[in-house]
């Protein structure tokens, strides 16, 4: 059986600035995960290093976080998460988040968090959410509040086609 498994990814973007079409921007994302796939996993990422688009620098940033999976259960088990990211444009900036999600009969979720930030005029503040998991379909929903913004309600739905 595998146990832990290490990853790598990268992702190029094409950024064109709509009104002078002359300017544009390759951008890049770069990741890597190392995981045991039963308790913890870690990854890192650095998003949007790329050249500046006219006078506007992309909002490039570093990001890391980890995971670790609390009960030995498929079908109940809690999850405990923490992530901090630095983006590069304001040294003083910061957000970090922590959060857990309870997991019940491998189909429900209910999860909380609390996020913390210092930038601009969003600092950060609780999150709560639900999700359901049947087969290769998901759908969740959270609640999260956004500083000056108020709360945001967000739904998703994804479908996985690459395996169940």
């Amino acid at each position: 059986m595998l146990d832990w498994i290490a990853a790598l990814g990268m992702a190029l973007a094409l950024i064109n600035h709509f009104r002078q079409r002359r300017r544009a921007a390759l951008t890049a994302k770069q990741g890597v995960l190392y995981a045991n796939l039963l308790v913890f996993s870690c990854c890192f990422a650095l998003q949007n290093f790329g050249p500046s688009l006219g006078a506007f620098s992309l909002p490039s940033s570093a990001r890391g976080g980890a995971s670790m999976k609390i009960g030995k259960s498929e079908t109940a088990h809690f999850n405990l998460a923490a992530d901090l990211g630095l983006p590069t444009a304001d040294p003083g900036a910061y957000s970090a988040g922590f959060g857990a999600e309870g997991v019940f009969q491998s189909n429900y979720a209910v999860r909380a968090g609390y996020k913390l930030s210092r930038s601009g005029s969003l600092h950060g503040g609780p999150s709560a959410g639900l999700g359901y998991r049947s087969g290769r379909m998901e759908i969740n929903y959270a609640l999260s509040y956004l500083g000056d913004l108020g709360a945001a309600n967000q739904i998703e739905w994804t479908m996985n086609f690459g395996g169940s």
